[in-house]
Order: structure tokens, then sequence, then C-alpha cells
């Protein structure tokens, strides 16, 4: 029952986590969408700017033309004789008729019409509004209790015991969260003696190395190295390793019969336990964080429970 704030802890992250992921994928796919009409928008102010500037092209263009046709009749007026205001007259005529022409087809396509943009909502956003009114859903559920309690009768007096109910194996299952590769070192071999984890998700391997000297490295939940130590002498044989609530790493050095602490922030290594306190020939090791324990396990099969204070 200690462990349930701790699952209920990890459950509302997970939610959370889950919540931000989801709206992160709703502004990736606003974002694009936003990116397209944006691009669509862009392009309709381009192209009637084109057609814009395109016909004020062509009025300027008709609009000198004019101009010259104007000089023309009044030099024909002025100075022309008669046969020449005849001649000079019909090809004038001729090209008036041209600029009519050009006039009245602007009116008839429509080039002369505003030109304006026009955005419509699309209407299913509206509908997805109303119809989203939450992320979810939250509830809270209860499971079977992990604990037993019995009431035990006998002649003298009665007592509460309490005892854990086993997991079913048939509700067990898990799921692949990454696979990555611990870098090799010196000699291109890995041998790793042992991992743990760091409350905060951090995992950490030992590597004996052929035993020559010991390498650990420290990764992140993603597979990212944080850290790297390395040391030939008090951490020499490494073999379990096992991790306590503030951090602090302990190692199963075989080959020197000791436990040894390393300070989370991998600046100090000390022997934690040694053979003056019983120590022979350490191999693996478990941590329980929730009641401050230290389980080492020798070669022999030999094991001591140590308090962690």
């Amino acid at each position: 029952m200690q462990s349930n704030p701790v699952r209920i802890k990890e459950q509302k992250q997970n939610i959370y986590s889950g919540i931000k992921e989801l709206r992160e994928r709703i502004n990736s796919h606003f974002d694009k969408l936003e990116q397209e009409i944006v691009k669509e928008l862009n392009a309709a102010k381009l192209d009637l700017n084109i057609k814009i500037e395109d016909l004020f092209k062509e009025l300027r263009e008709k609009s000198e033309r004019i101009a010259v046709l104007q000089n023309n009749i009044s030099y024909v007026k002025n100075y022309a004789s008669d046969l020449q205001t005849l001649v000079g007259s019909k090809k004038i005529e001729t090209k008036i008729q041209c600029e009519e022409t050009y006039i009245q087809s602007l009116m008839t396509d429509e080039r002369l019409k505003q030109l304006s943009l026009k955005y419509s909502h699309n209407e299913e956003k509206e509908t997805l509004f109303q119809s989203i009114t939450s992320f979810g859903l939250m509830s809270k559920e209860s499971s079977p209790p992990s604990v037993e309690i019995k009431l035990e009768k006998n002649e003298q007096a009665q007592t509460l015991t309490a005892s854990f109910i086993p997991k079913s194996v048939d509700n067990v299952c898990a799921k692949l969260v990454r696979k990555f590769q611990i870098p090799q070192v010196k000699s291109n071999e890995n041998e790793i003696t042992g991992c743990a984890m760091f409350p905060n998700g951090k995992i950490i391997f030992a590597d004996g190395e052929k035993k020559k000297h010991a390498t650990f490295n420290c990764f992140s939940f993603k597979g990212e190295k944080i850290w790297e130590f390395t040391d030939e002498i008090v951490l020499y044989g490494p073999r379990g390793v096992a991790v306590e609530r503030n951090g602090i790493v302990y190692v199963a050095t075989g080959n020197r019969n000791c436990i040894v602490a390393i300070s989370p922030d991998v600046k100090k290594v000390a022997d934690f336990l040694t053979s003056d306190d019983g120590i022979e020939k350490p191999f693996k090791l478990f941590c329980d964080s929730n009641r401050d324990l230290l389980l080492v396990v020798e070669c022999d099969g030999d094991c001591a429970l140590f308090e962690i204070k």
C-alpha cells in the first residue's frame, strides 16, 4: 500500500504527458493548416496585383497613343492642306476606331471591375469547437487490494495479520519503450555486470571490461548519455549495482570485498560496507528505497540486509 501514492503520481505524470503530446499534435496540425492558407493568400494577392498592374500598363500605353492622335488632329486642322486634311483624317479615324474597340472590350471583359480578396471560414471548424468541450474525461478507479487482512483466533488471543496478494501472471504485460546501445569503451567490447535505475528515470550500467577497470555509464530514459565514470582501483571488479532514493549509487566490488558508494554528482567515491561489516565476495545488490534497505547477495549464497541511514 505504501507504493500506491507513488503509482498514482506516476499515473498523473503519464496522463499529463499524454495530454501535452495531444496538444502538441493539435498545434502542429493547425500550424500546418495556417501555413497552407497563408500560402494561398499570398498567391491570390500576387495574382491580383499582376492583373491590376497589367491593366494599368495597357491604359498608360493607350493614353499615350490617344495623346499622339490629339496632337495629330490639332496639326492637321491648323497646318495641313485640304488634301492632306482629307487623307490624314481617314488615317486618324481608323486609329480612333481601334481605340474605341479597345475601350468597349474593357467594358465587356470586366477588366475594369474592382478586384478584392475574400476568405470563407471552414464551417467544420465551428462544429469542431462546439463538439469538443474537453481533452477527455477524468475518472477514479479502484482495483482489488494488494494485501489481504486476516483475523486469526486462537485460545490465547486474536491477531490481525496482513499478507500480500500475488498478481496473476494472466494480467501481466509489458510494452517496449525503446532500445539503445551502450557505447563500447577502450577494448571495443562491453562486459555489463550490473544495471540500476534512478528514481528520476536515469539508468546506470556497470562495465567490467574484462575486469581491467570499471566504467560506469549513466543514460537518460531516452538513451542519451549523461555522464561516464571510470575507476581502476576503488571499483575494481564491479558486479551488482543499486541506486537509492537520493541518487547514491552502490556498487558491489567482488575483488575488494566491499560495497562502494558513489555520490549523485559523481565527484566522490567511498567504501560504504567492507569486510569489517561481514562483506565477502559481494555479487548482487538490491535497494528498497521505500524502506531504506540494502540487500547484499554474495557468490556463495550468503545474504545480508542492511538499513540505510
